[in-house]
C-alpha cells in the first residue's frame, strides 16, 4: 500500500497538524533560519529622565527580565493623585538603550501592560516610535499606533545597532499616563552547522504497519540551518515517510517486515550524518498499550470519585488489555482493540453526585494556619470557612511572593472525608486557583495526599469555567485536618498569588453505623497475594516491592476491620491487584554500567573536542541516575548502558597544536617592514585564520594542517623590499685636494696636542673620502672640520742647526685605491683601457712599498692610477654569464664614487681596517 497524505498525531491520537501530503523525500528543504538570543540585561545601559517616573518603578524595570504587570516588575510615570499635582510625568517620555557594542538586531518587543481579563491597561502604550543609531548615524525605525496587544513588535531584520532611542508617545488614558512590563532586544546569533545527533528517547524497534515518529538535533541549537534529511539503506524493512506541514518537516518510521535497516539523519549541507540502527520486530506493537495501561493508575487511585457503572466498564477493559498484554501470538487488531477500549472507558468515566446531606457545617471547621495571607487588606485565612462567600481569603501579593501557598483547617473531630468544593472569589479574577493539592491528617503532622487535580479553566487560559462551587472529589479517607495548596493560579500574573471565597467539605462521622462490605473478592486477592515468595520479592525494583507490601498489610487490615466501607473494600482491592501485576518489574543489575561509570569518570574530557563530548555527557547524567535509582528496572539499565558506551564510541581527542603554536610565534616575530606590502597582506590573513584555529576548542586535524600549510606557504612567498636604493653621492673633489694638502704637513713642524687634534679629524676626512655614498652634509662637515684642524695647529720653534730628520710620507690615500682597483673585475673592460689600469697599479704597488719614496712620489702614483681607473671603457657584452662584482667609476676626482664595488665588504671595510692599523696584504694581477 502506497501512502499518500498523513494526520500527525500524538500517543493519543490528538491531532497535532492538518492532513499533509506525504512528501518526497528528496524535495528541497525549506531556508534555513539565522538563530536568535535575547540579548542579556548586563549588556545593555538604560537611561532617560528618572525624575518623571514613580518611586521603585524607574527604567532598570524595563530590562529587570519579567514580563509581569505587577507594580514591582513595570516601569510607570508618576502617579497622578490630583489635577493640581506640580510632579507629573508627562510623554512623550524617551528611553535610551545602548548595548556593549554593536549588535545585528532580529528584533525588540515591548511588553504593554494588561488587566486580568486579557484587556490592555488603560495606562498601556497607545502609540510608540524607535530610532536606530550606529556610530552617531541614525536610522527611523517607525512608529506604531493604536496598540491594543500584550506585546509590540519591531521587526529590524539583521540591521546593526549600537544605541536604540524609544519614545512612548501616547498612551490610552492621558499625557501623564504609561505603564510598560518590560522590553526584551534579540539578536542574530546564528551559528555554523557542526554535527548532527538523533533525539533523546529515539525508538530502537518498530513493528510492521506501525507508523513511529523520528527526530534529530542540528548542532548546535542555534546553527543557521536546522533542517536534516532521513533515509533508509533498506526500504523493504524499513520506509521512511516525510509529512511537510508549512515551513516544518516531520519523519517517521514505517515497519514493512522484520529485518533491521541503518537509518541516516544528515544535515541540509550533507556535512554531517549520524546512523542508528532500527529493528522491525515480529508480531503485535504493544507499547501504546502498556503506555495507556499504566495511565490508568491515575483513575484506578480513585475508584471512588466516579459512578460504579463507568468506572466497572475502566477494570473491565484494564483487564482485558492485561491479558492482551500477556499473550504473546496477540495480534495488532487485538491490541488496537484494546487501546480503543481504555480510551473509550476512562472517557466515559462520570464522576458520582454530591451528597448534599454529608456537608459538614462551617461552624465545625477552623481555618489555623496559612502559608501567606494579606493581612493589611484583611483577606485573611478565616474568611475561607465563614460562610461569607463575599468575603475572601488572598494570599500576599508583594514583590517577592509565589505560589505554592497553603491554608490548613481543623474540623471538630474526624471525619471520613470524600470532597470538597473551591469557590474562587466572585468580584475579581485575581487569585483564582488553577491547579491545587489536598492532603490529610489524623493528627496534624502525619500527612497524606489524596488529590492533586487542576480545574477547567477557558481557552484564552485567563479564568475557571466554573466560577461557582468546584467539586473536588477524592477516595474517602479518616482526617480531622485538611491543607489545601494552591499550586497554580490565574489573574493579573499567573501563579503569584492565590484567593479562595469558601471551602466546603462533605463526609460522614466515623461512629455512624455502615451497612456491612462485601469482601469476598478482596479475600481471594489476599490469598493470592500470600503466595508470593520473598525469593520473587528480591527480583524486583524495590519501590513495586514496598508497594505490594504495603497493598498487602492495608488489604489485611481492611478484612479485619468490621467498620470498613464498601468504598474502602474496593480502593484495596484494586491497589493490591495493581500490585500484584506490577511484580514483573525486575530490578536490573547494575554491576557493568557501575564500571563503565568510573571508567568514564577517569578521563581528562580537556583533552576531547567538546562538541564530541554531548553525547557521553548526557548518556553519563543519565547512567548516574539509573545508578541512583533503586527501582531502575532491567531495560532501564541496559539502555543506559548501551548509551554510555555509544557516546564513549563518539568522542574525539583534540589534535596537537603545538606545530601551529610554534609557526605563529615565528610568524609574530617577523619584521613586516622588511617585505612587500603585497606578499605581507597574505601572511597576515593566514596569520589570522591560524589564530582563529589555534583558539578553536572544536578545530579538527584537518583544519590545524590546512592552517599551518597555507601559513607557511604564505612565508614562503614573502619578498623582500629592495633595499638597493639610488644614492646620490656627494662632490668630494675639494674634501680629497684638502686632504692631499693636510697630508704633506710633517708632525715634528706642530705642538703634540695641536698635531694629534688635526689627525683625528684628517682621519675622519679619509674615512669619509672612501665612504660609499657619503652624503654631501657629511663631506661638507668633514671638510670643514679639517681645515678647522689646519688652522688650529701650533708650530713649534726650531733651531736652524737642528737636524731636520726624516721626512714622513703619508700613503694611506693611495692604499685606498690600490684596493678599489684589485676588486675591479677585468672581464668588463676592454684590455687596452685594462693595461692601462694594470700599469699604474703596477707603480702605485711600488710606492708603496718603497720605503724611500717621497710624497710627490705617493702623490704623483695616486693621480696615475685613478687617471687609469678613470679611463675604463666596459667591453662588449657576451651572452655568457659575466662575473658580477666589479664596477666603474666616473668621478675622476674621486675615487670609486659611484658605489658599483661588489658587495663583499670592499673599500670601507679596508680603509677603516688601514686606520686602525691592520697590515695591508697585497694581490699580484696575472696580467
Amino acid at each position: 500500500m502506497e501512502l499518500s497524505h498523513g494526520l500527525i498525531v500524538d500517543s493519543k491520537l490528538n491531532s497535532k497538524i492538518a492532513v499533509a501530503k506525504i512528501t518526497d523525500l528528496d524535495a528541497e528543504l525549506p531556508e534555513g533560519e539565522l538563530g536568535v538570543t535575547k540579548i542579556n540585561s548586563s549588556s545593555i545601559t538604560v537611561s532617560g529622565d528618572e525624575t518623571q517616573l514613580q518611586t521603585g518603578m524607574g527604567l532598570n524595570k524595563l530590562i529587570d527580565g519579567t514580563t509581569s504587570s505587577d507594580d514591582s516588575s513595570r516601569m510607570d510615570l508618576k502617579w497622578v493623585y490630583s489635577a493640581d499635582q506640580v510632579d507629573k510625568g508627562t510623554l512623550p517620555f524617551e528611553m535610551t538603550f545602548e548595548f556593549d557594542g554593536a549588535r545585528e538586531f532580529d528584533n525588540f518587543t515591548i511588553y504593554n501592560r494588561m488587566d486580568g481579563d486579557g484587556r490592555i491597561n488603560t495606562a498601556s502604550l497607545k502609540e510608540v516610535k524607535a530610532v536606530g543609531y550606529l556610530n552617531g548615524i541614525a536610522i527611523d525605525l517607525g512608529t506604531v499606533s493604536n496598540i491594543t496587544t500584550a506585546t509590540t513588535v519591531y521587526e529590524l531584520n539583521g540591521q546593526s545597532f549600537d544605541k536604540i532611542v524609544i519614545t512612548a508617545l501616547d498612551s490610552h488614558k492621558d499625557k501623564q499616563t504609561l505603564a510598560i512590563n518590560e522590553i526584551e532586544f534579540y539578536e542574530n546569533t546564528g551559528a555554523a552547522v557542526k554535527g548532527i545527533e538523533f533525539a533523546e528517547g529515539t525508538v530502537e524497534k518498530v513493528y510492521p504497519n506501525k507508523i513511529t515518529p523520528i527526530f534529530a538535533n542540528v548542532l548546535p541549537s542555534n546553527a543557521n540551518d536546522l533542517n536534516y534529511r532521513v533515509t533508509s539503506d533498506n526500504e523493504e524493512v524499513v520506509q521512511v515517510v516525510r509529512v511537510d506541514s508549512e515551513d516544518v518537516v516531520n519523519y517517521y518510521l514505517r515497519g514493512l517486515k522484520a529485518g533491521t535497516a541503518t537509518i541516516t539523519a544528515t544535515t541540509a549541507d550533507g556535512k554531517f550524518s549520524v546512523e542508528k540502527t532500527i529493528t522491525v520486530g515480529e508480531g503485535a506493537d504493544k507499547t501504546l498499550l502498556i503506555e495507556m495501561l499504566d495511565s490508568t493508575k491515575e483513575y484506578t487511585n480513585l475508584s471512588e470519585i466516579y459512578t460504579k457503572s463507568t468506572y466497572e466498564k475502566l477494570t473491565n477493559a484494564i483487564k482485558a488489555a492485561q491479558e492482551i498484554i500477556n499473550n504473546e501470538s496477540a495480534t495488532e487488531t487485538e491490541v488496537s482493540n484494546a487501546i480503543n477500549s481504555l480510551r473509550t472507558a476512562i472517557n466515559g468515566l462520570e464522576e458520582r453526585d454530591t451528597i448534599e446531606e454529608n456537608k459538614i457545617s462551617f461552624k465545625n471547621i477552623q481555618a489555623i494556619d496559612a502559608t501567606s495571607e494579606a493581612t493589611a487588606d484583611g483577606d485573611l485565612k478565616e474568611n475561607a470557612v465563614d460562610g461569607n462567600e463575599d468575603s475572601i481569603w488572598h494570599s500576599a501579593y508583594g514583590a517577592s511572593d509565589s505560589l505554592p501557598v497553603s491554608l490548613t483547617l481543623k474540623l471538630d473531630k474526624a471525619y471520613n472525608i470524600n470532597q470538597i468544593d473551591y469557590l474562587p472569589r466572585q468580584n475579581s479574577k485575581n487569585g483564582h486557583v488553577k491547579k491545587y493539592m489536598i492532603e490529610t491528617s489524623l493528627d496534624g503532622e502525619n500527612w497524606t495526599e489524596v488529590r492533586v487535580g487542576t480545574l477547567e479553566v477557558n481557552k484564552a487560559g485567563t479564568a475557571l469555567v466554573n466560577t461557582g462551587y468546584n467539586p473536588i472529589r477524592f477516595n474517602s479517607t479518616e482526617a480531622q485536618y485538611v491543607r489545601f495548596t494552591a499550586l497554580e493560579s490565574l489573574g493579573d500574573t499567573n501563579n503569584k498569588y492565590a484567593s479562595v471565597a469558601e471551602l466546603a467539605f462533605y463526609g460522614t462521622e466515623i461512629n455512624e453505623e455502615v451497612e456491612d462490605a462485601d469482601k469476598m473478592i478482596l479475600e481471594f486477592t489476599v490469598e493470592i497475594a500470600k503466595e508470593v515468595t520473598q525469593e520473587q520479592l528480591d527480583k524486583v525494583v524495590p519501590v513495586v516491592k514496598a508497594e505490594f507490601l504495603a497493598a498487602l498489610e492495608e488489604a489485611e487490615a481492611i478484612l479485619a476491620n468490621e467498620k470498613a466501607t464498601q468504598a474502602q473494600v474496593d480502593a484495596s482491592f484494586e491497589r493490591l491487584s495493581n500490585a500484584m501485576q506490577l511484580l514483573e518489574f525486575i530490578a536490573g543489575d547494575k554491576t557493568q554500567l557501575i564500571a563503565f561509570v568510573e571508567r568514564v569518570n577517569e578521563l581528562d574530557l580537556a583533552q576531547y573536542i567538546p562538541s564530541t563530548l554531548e553525547a557521553l555527557q548526557n548518556a553519563l547524567k543519565d547512567a548516574n541516575n539509573v545508578i541512583a535509582d533503586e527501582n531502575a528496572l532491567v531495560n532501564e539499565v541496559n539502555e543506559a548502558y548501551n548509551a554510555l558506551v555509544k557516546g564513549y564510541l563518539q568522542i574525539r581527542l583534540k589534535p596537537s597544536k603545538d606545530k601551529l603554536q610554534d609557526l605563529i610565534n615565528k610568524v609574530q616575530a617577523l619584521d613586516s617592514t622588511k617585505y612587500t606590502d603585497e606578499t605581507w597582506a597574505i601572511v597576515e590573513a593566514k596569520l589570522t585564520k591560524a589564530t582563529e584555529v589555534m583558539a578553536n576548542e572544536e578545530a579538527t586535524k584537518e583544519e590545524i594542517e590546512e592552517a599551518i600549510s597555507e601559513l607557511d606557504n604564505a612565508v614562503e612567498a614573502l619578498e623582500e623590499i629592495d633595499s638597493k636604493e639610488e644614492v646620490v653621492a656627494g662632490d668630494k673633489s675639494e674634501l680629497q685636494a684638502n686632504i692631499k694638502n693636510a697630508q704633506s704637513l710633517l708632525s715634528e713642524d706642530y705642538t703634540e696636542d695641536s698635531f694629534a687634534a688635526f689627525k683625528v679629524k684628517l682621519n675622519k676626512a679619509i674615512e669619509v673620502n672612501i665612504l660609499e655614498g657619503a652624503t654631501q652634509e657629511q663631506i661638507d662637515e668633514a671638510n670643514s672640520e679639517l681645515l678647522d684642524a689646519i688652522d688650529a695647529l701650533v708650530k713649534v720653534e726650531k733651531d736652524e742647526t737642528e737636524d731636520e730628520g726624516i721626512v714622513e710620507v703619508n700613503k694611506e690615500l693611495l692604499n685606498a685605491l690600490i684596493n678599489n682597483a684589485l676588486n675591479l673585475d677585468k672581464n668588463k673592460y676592454t684590455s687596452e683601457t685594462w693595461a692601462h689600469v694594470m700599469s699604474a697599479l703596477k707603480t702605485a704597488q711600488e710606492k708603496m712599498a718603497n720605503e724611500e719614496a717621497t710624497q710627490e712620489d705617493v702623490n704623483k702614483a695616486y693621480d696615475d692610477l685613478q687617471a687609469a681607473m678613470d679611463g675604463l671603457k666596459e667591453a662588449e657584452k657576451t651572452p655568457a654569464n659575466n662575473p658580477t662584482n666589479g664596477g666603474t667609476t666616473t668621478d675622476t676626482k674621486k675615487p670609486n664614487s659611484t658605489g658599483k664595488l661588489p658587495n663583499t665588504g670592499g673599500v670601507s671595510g679596508i680603509a677603516i681596517g688601514l686606520l686602525r692599523g691592520i697590515n695591508i696584504c697585497f694581490r699580484i694581477w696575472d696580467v
